[in-house]
């Protein structure tokens, strides 16, 4: 069966919708961690936080739509989710590959008529990154683990900080993406 599964289809959408605009030069770097951090917020505030994929389709809508529904997962923990395999590609091919070189050919061959399935999808990255991609997958997404994308899971003008998160009197543990004034943004939108 082909992938209808939001974990996927608004991950992926949200996490190359913010990189590929930084990457045109139409959201700066600034916009590009903010947006970011928007989602990492999102994401670490969310009771929600640890549902399974399951428990989430069976949730649905019926928790709200808002900020803390848990339906805005599919957005928040699937765009980490890339964002953090993205960079573990990287990391494991010296820079020679990215997340684009195991998606992309997937969806030309789906537009040919072959069915992109979550087999075929977790076969791919585990050609990119070995077996133990198929662990995180289940233990971030199917069964709902905190996810703690590495710390240059958005390029190398971005770090990972442990923050603490304030909503409505409640202290969430979570995390968020500084710039690295280090880095020009030209190598930033190379990412």
């Amino acid at each position: 069966l082909p992938i209808y599964a939001p974990w996927y289809e608004e991950g992926v959408n949200t996490h190359y919708t913010r990189l590929l605009l930084v990457r045109a030069g139409l959201l700066s770097v600034s916009e590009y961690a903010t947006e970011i951090n928007t989602y990492a917020r999102s994401y670490y505030t969310n009771p929600y936080r640890n549902l399974t994929s399951d428990s989430i389709r069976a949730v649905g809508y019926s928790a709200g739509f808002g900020a803390a529904g848990a339906q805005n997962l599919a957005y928040s923990r699937g765009s980490l989710f890339w964002g953090d395999i993205d960079g573990r590609i990287r990391a494991a091919s010296q820079g020679r590959h990215k997340l684009d070189d195991v998606i992309v050919p997937l969806l030309l061959a789906r537009d040919h008529g072959q069915p992109l399935t979550q087999h075929v999808l977790l076969d791919a990255l585990v050609r990119e990154l070995g077996a133990s991609v198929r662990e995180r997958f289940d233990a971030v997404i199917a069964r709902g683990g905190t996810l703690v994308p590495a710390s240059n899971a958005f390029g190398p003008c971005l770090e990972r900080r442990a923050v603490k998160y304030s909503v409505q009197g409640r202290e969430y543990d979570g995390y968020q993406w500084e710039r690295v004034p280090s880095v020009p943004d030209e190598r930033c939108r190379e990412w």
